[in-house]
């Protein structure tokens, strides 16, 4: 067999991996590791070295995290509409400001990401 020996203990024998046979293995691992580059494929192998422990306080953080936003979410949803009357300076600003934004002259001062 090439790359490898036998070696014969008492009732058994296995093969042994030759130095060139490990070294292509590792190589072959480590093509392997450099092919991960997204986020879930990184996040995956992350969770895989945590001990259960941590494992348990992960999932607890996700859980808190997703249960917050829906929380919000939902605060939005049952939020009473607006219905208090605006005054003739209120509607004039709000127009005034609309038409700024149809010219282009509006700034974002920051983007909002949605909550899952």
């Amino acid at each position: 067999m090439s790359g490898s020996r036998r070696f014969s203990g008492p009732g058994r024998t296995r093969r042994l991996k030759s130095a060139p046979t490990l070294w292509a293995a590792e190589a072959r691992a480590a093509r392997r590791r450099l092919r991960i580059v997204t986020a879930k494929e990184r996040l995956h192998l992350a969770i895989e070295e945590l001990s259960e422990s941590e494992a348990e306080e992960a999932l607890r953080y996700v859980a808190r995290r997703r249960d917050r936003g829906r929380a919000l979410l939902e605060w939005l949803d049952n939020a009473p509409e607006d219905d208090e009357a605006t005054s003739a300076e209120e509607d004039a600003g709000a127009r005034e400001a609309w038409a700024e934004y149809r010219r282009g002259e509006s700034t974002q001062l920051f983007r909002t990401s949605a909550v899952v």
